[in-house]
């Protein structure tokens, strides 16, 4: 992405289109490593391992998507 924004050489309309479909690829791409980080933390929960559970929920929570199921696991397995 950085490469082709310092790229002088790409016709403009072409190099903004492709510019916003990495920034897409990217956004998704985040959102899905978080929601695997919950997905991960919330089954350690269940089988007992709280700590790599509580590993797992610091990640996910950079996704302000999930606050909310964030909270709720923290809540139901103790420690914020």
């Amino acid at each position: 992405l950085q490469n082709l924004e310092k790229n002088t050489q790409i016709d403009p309309e072409f190099k903004a289109r492709q510019v916003e479909g990495f920034k897409a690829a990217i956004k998704s791409d985040r959102s899905q490593y978080h929601a695997a980080a919950f997905n991960a933390a919330n089954n350690f929960a269940r089988t007992g391992d709280v700590d790599k559970a509580r590993k797992l929920l610091d990640i996910a929570a950079r996704d302000p998507v999930l606050d909310k199921p964030v909270a709720e696991l923290r809540k139901i397995i103790g420690g914020g």
